[in-house]
C-alpha cells in the first residue's frame, strides 16, 4: 500500500513538474500546482505564497480549497509572526503541525507546508490543509513538498526572472516610442518658428519692409521665435536628463516670498499686456516659508504653468496662490511632515473631465487629439509632462482640476515645507 502511494506521489509530482515546465507565466504555473496538489492529496486548502525577503512576508497568489472553507487568496503572511512558516522559511525543510487556536478561522486542523527554493534560497511557500479532523501526514507526504519545493522553485524563479525581462522589455519600448514622439513633435515646432523667423528676416534683408514700425515689429517676432527655440531646447535637455535618469538636482531652503517675487517681476508685465488681472496670495502666516526644493527647476515649472495660464485666457485673470497642508513625504532620506501646495489658476478656456487624465500623456498618444477643439488642444504638449516630472522629482505631486470648458483651470503641485 505504501509503494503504491509513493508511486502516486512521484507521478503527481512528474505532472506538476511537467507542467510548470511548459509555461512562464507564473499565475498559470501556481494555479495548475495548488490544483493538482490540492486534489491529489485530498486536501481541504492548498496554497502557494511569493516569498518578499526584504520584508519578510508571504502573499498567498494560488489557492485550491474545497467550497465550504474560506478563502486565503491575497491574503499577506508575516514569516516572523508565524513560528511553522519561519521554520520552513528558514531551514527549507517541511514543517507539520495540528496547533491552531479553537476559533481559527481558517478551520484548520492539520497543515503541512514546505518552502519553494531556488538556488538554496527560498522564493515561496506551498501549504496544505485538512480542515475536517486532524490528519497525520506520512512521510511519502513530507517527502513529495520537499521535492515539490525543489522543482516548483525553480519554476517559480523562471517565470519571475520571464516576467521582469518582459516588464523590462516594454518599458524600453515604451522609451523608444516617447523618444520618437518627442522628435517629431520637437522637429516640427523647430522648423515652425525657424520658417517664420527665415520669413520675417528674409523681409527685412531685401528691403522690402522699408517702414520702420513694420521692421521693429519683424524684429519682435524674430526675438519672440528666439525665446520659443530657447524654451524648445531646454525642454529637449530637461527630457533627454529624466529619460536617462540623469537629472541629479541639488536640493535646500528655498524662500517661497522670494520665489513669488521672481515670479510676480518676470511675468506680470505679459499677463497685463493681455489686459489680464494677476494676484498673487501669499498664505498665513505673514512670515516667510521655507521650501525644501530646487530654486530654478521651481522657477521653470512656474514659469511654464503661468505662460500656460496667459496662452489659454482671453478675459479675466490668472491667480498665484499658497497653502500649507498636512501631507508627510520623504525626499533624500529625509521625512518631511508637511508641505506646500501651490497654485496656479485662470478663467481661461477649461478643459473637459472626461479629457482631463489625457493632459499628461504625449500628445501623440491622446485618442481623437485631432478632434479637440483648437482653443484647448495645445494643453496637451510636452511642457506640462516636463513639470510634472519635475515636480515629482523634487519630492512632490502635480495635478490639473478643471470644471469644464470655459470654466477656467487650476494646476496644484506640492512641494515639502522644510
Amino acid at each position: 500500500m505504501n509503494e503504491q502511494r509513493l508511486g502516486q506521489y512521484q507521478e503527481l509530482l512528474f505532472e506538476i513538474a511537467w507542467k510548470s515546465g511548459r509555461t512562464l507565466d507564473l499565475d498559470t504555473i501556481c494555479e495548475q500546482a495548488v490544483t493538482d496538489l490540492g486534489r491529489g492529496l485530498g486536501a481541504s486548502r492548498c496554497i502557494i505564497g511569493l516569498y518578499q525577503e526584504a520584508s519578510g512576508t508571504i502573499t498567498v497568489i494560488a489557492e485550491y480549497r474545497q467550497e465550504q472553507y474560506r478563502s486565503m487568496l491575497g491574503l499577506e503572511l508575516a514569516a516572523v509572526e508565524l513560528q511553522d512558516i519561519e521554520a520552513a522559511i528558514a531551514t527549507g525543510e517541511p514543517v507539520t503541525t495540528d496547533k491552531f487556536p479553537d476559533d481559527d478561522r481558517f478551520d484548520r486542523q492539520s497543515q503541512l507546508l514546505g518552502a519553494t527554493l531556488y538556488q538554496n534560497k527560498p522564493n515561496g511557500l506551498i501549504c496544505l490543509h485538512h480542515c475536517q479532523s486532524p490528519y497525520q501526514w506520512s512521510e511519502a507526504e513530507i517527502t513529495l513538498m520537499r521535492e515539490l519545493g525543489e522543482k516548483l522553485g525553480v519554476a517559480i524563479a523562471h517565470a519571475a526572472l520571464y516576467q521582469q525581462s518582459q516588464e523590462a522589455l516594454a518599458k524600453a519600448e515604451a522609451a523608444s516610442r516617447l523618444k520618437t514622439q518627442w522628435l517629431s513633435h520637437s522637429s516640427y515646432e523647430l522648423r515652425t518658428i525657424l520658417n517664420n523667423m527665415m520669413g520675417g528676416l528674409q523681409l527685412l534683408r531685401s528691403g522690402m519692409a522699408d517702414n520702420p514700425d513694420e521692421q521693429g515689429e519683424l524684429l519682435h517676432f524674430a526675438y519672440l521665435g528666439s525665446q520659443n527655440l530657447m524654451k524648445i531646447i531646454q525642454e529637449s535637455l530637461d527630457f533627454a536628463q529624466l529619460e536617462a535618469g540623469q537629472l541629479n538636482l541639488y536640493l535646500e531652503p528655498i524662500s517661497l516670498r522670494e520665489l513669488f517675487r521672481d515670479i510676480d517681476k518676470s511675468t506680470r508685465s505679459e499677463i497685463e499686456r493681455k489686459n489680464l488681472s494677476f494676484d498673487i496670495k501669499q498664505p498665513t502666516p505673514a512670515e516667510d516659508i521655507l521650501l525644501y526644493s530646487n530654486y530654478q527647476r521651481l522657477r521653470q515649472v512656474l514659469l511654464k504653468l503661468i505662460d500656460n495660464a496667459i496662452k489659454f485666457t482671453s478675459y479675466g485673470g490668472i491667480t498665484l496662490s499658497a497653502e500649507q497642508v498636512l501631507e508627510e513625504a520623504i525626499v533624500n532620506n529625509r521625512k518631511f511632515s508637511s508641505m506646500v501646495k501651490i497654485c496656479v489658476s485662470d478663467t481661461g478656456v477649461g478643459v473637459p473631465l472626461h479629457r482631463q487624465d489625457q493632459l499628461f500623456q504625449p500628445p501623440e498618444r491622446v485618442p481623437g487629439n485631432g478632434s479637440l477643439p483648437s482653443s484647448y488642444r495645445g494643453f496637451q504638449g510636452w511642457g506640462l509632462i516636463i513639470s510634472k516630472q519635475l515636480v515629482e522629482a523634487m519630492g512632490g505631486k502635480l495635478s490639473f482640476y478643471s470644471e469644464g470648458t470655459e470654466c477656467g483651470s487650476t494646476v496644484s503641485f506640492t512641494i515639502p515645507l522644510y
